[in-house]
């Protein structure tokens, strides 16, 4: 994949390039700090792609363009800021590519995968953040006519992302892999040609296949499907 060129705008750091579907290609070289915005509140980073992976026209950005973003799965919590306000903000319009940070892989079955859990992360990078990603209710909605139920298997960032989408049908989502914390099993899992197929067989299976794991009784099988357009390794 071409690498993306960064550009600075207000507010933004350095940006990634992106796989398309399908893949678990792409080049990312923003840490946890580039992802983090400097504007307050806001979660994005962008940059621009001459690659064709990086997704189609968003908003009005012209055809040739590749504008993107890092969403950042925590600042929900102390920055508040939601999925929503990349509409109200009027960046969504301007974007198109969303690249949401970060996915971890895990020890597993004798090699490396992608997965999502609930847990503190505890330095060593075994934490995750599902409540984040598809377990809470959002404090402002993209669709504010959509009523999440208590039985409804996607709910969270991902919901709302899905909801971006819709309301941007150009837009596409990239899931960011590794990060500062989050990146250790990356050569590892490169090792040989078994673990690479490993990490991209159960990276394509979670997030563009959407199987997610059942956790407080969200996710299953197909829950976050249509939502993830590709992977981009960070």
């Amino acid at each position: 994949m071409a690498g993306s060129t960064s550009s600075t705008a207000s507010g933004v750091g350095a940006g990634g390039s992106a796989a398309s579907s399908g893949g678990a290609g792409g080049a990312g070289g923003a840490s946890e700090n580039a992802a983090s915005s400097a504007t307050s509140g806001s979660s994005a980073s962008s940059s621009s792609s001459a690659s064709s992976g990086s997704g189609g026209s968003g908003g009005g950005a012209p055809a040739a363009s590749r504008v993107g973003a890092y969403f950042t799965q925590w600042g929900v919590y102390g920055r508040d800021y939601e999925v929503a306000d990349v509409v109200t903000s009027g960046a969504a319009i301007r974007l198109t590519f969303i690249n949401y940070a970060f996915g971890n892989l895990y020890e597993k079955n004798g090699g490396y995968e992608c997965g999502i859990v609930n847990k503190m992360e505890t330095g060593s990078g075994d934490g995750g953040d599902a409540w984040a990603d598809f377990g809470r209710t959002p404090k402002r909605r993209v669709d504010p006519a959509d009523t999440i139920q208590w039985d409804d298997p996607l709910a969270g960032n991902f919901r709302e992302l899905k909801a971006l989408k819709a309301k941007f049908p150009g837009l596409k989502i990239f899931i960011s892999l590794g990060g500062w914390t989050w990146s250790k099993h990356f050569s590892s899992a490169a090792k040989t040609d078994a673990l690479r197929k490993q990490l991209v067989s159960s990276c394509v299976d979670l997030y563009v296949k959407g199987n997610l794991p059942v956790i407080d009784g969200r996710g299953g099988p197909g829950a976050a499907a249509g939502i993830f357009d590709g992977i981009d390794i960070d």
